[in-house]
This record gives structure tokens, C-alpha cells and sequence, in this order.
């Protein structure tokens, strides 16, 4: 049996897989996003990640890069005026998969890099612990589980 793994260093590893990088860093801006581009729209189009004001974001079809790429100053100043402050300075658009969370249950690469960063665990009520923990931060849960 090694040493005991600290919560914030399975995090920590956690966050760097995608798309936890972005998301136990700053479940706010999905929140917001969610919020402010509606349901038709977040069906096709999800943050990917957010680096230095520069959200970026997945879009599932050329036709709806166009379309947000047009609404690209509005949703800025909704996503901003949502957050409570300036955050998001540029929004970009790229083309990709987008991939819902599937009823039941979290998106496969979320699930293999929280089985990977959890594996360590020895312990299987701490390992549902963290993965409960997880989830919460996941769903955009209370704003003091932001690492």
C-alpha cells in the first residue's frame, strides 16, 4: 500500500485531462453558457475550453460556426453580463463532435479520466466519494468546489 493521495492532487491530475481542464477550473462559464445560448443552440454548440479570456467553443456542423460566428458580440456580452463581470473577451468557434452529457451518466472521457485519476484509490467508499465530488463540480455545483 503506497502513500495516501491528497483530493487536490486527483484533481489536479484531473484537470488536465479534457474536458476537466477547463471545467473543475471554471464551471461558471458553462453555467452561463448553458444559460444564455438556450437549448437548440447548446445541443450543438459547447465550450471546449477557455484560456486567457478566449472561450472556445465545439460546434457540430459548419453551418453553426457560421451562425454563432454572427451572434459571436451578443453572446459575448450575455456570457460576461451572466458571469457578473468581463471574462470572456473573444469567443472562437471550432468544428467538432459535441458531445451532451448522455442521460444517466457522464460523457465517456469524463468517466476514463476519472477511473484513470481515481484508480490510485484503494479504498472503494472513497473512491465513490470523489466520484460523487466530481460529478457535483461536473454539473456546475457550489461555486467553493472550484479548484
Amino acid at each position: 500500500m503506497g502513500e495516501p493521495t491528497s483530493i487536490k492532487v486527483l484533481l489536479l491530475k484531473l484537470s488536465r485531462h479534457s474536458p476537466w481542464k477547463v471545467l473543475v477550473k471554471d464551471p461558471q462559464i458553462w453555467r452561463a453558457w448553458d444559460l444564455v445560448v438556450g437549448e437548440t443552440i447548446a445541443r450543438n454548440a459547447q465550450p471546449h475550453s477557455f484560456r486567457r479570456g478566449v472561450l472556445w467553443v465545439r460546434c457540430s456542423g459548419p453551418q453553426w460556426m457560421h451562425q454563432l460566428q454572427l451572434m459571436k458580440e451578443m453572446l459575448r456580452e450575455r456570457l460576461n453580463a451572466e458571469l457578473g463581470r468581463q471574462r470572456v473577451r473573444d469567443l472562437r468557434f471550432l468544428l467538432g463532435e459535441v458531445k451532451g452529457e448522455p442521460e444517466g451518466g457522464e460523457p465517456e472521457e469524463v468517466l476514463q479520466g476519472t477511473e484513470e485519476v481515481l484508480a490510485p484509490l484503494e479504498d472503494e467508499e472513497l473512491r465513490q466519494i470523489v466520484r460523487r465530488i466530481l460529478a457535483k463540480v461536473r454539473r456546475g455545483g457550489p461555486k467553493s468546489t472550484s479548484v
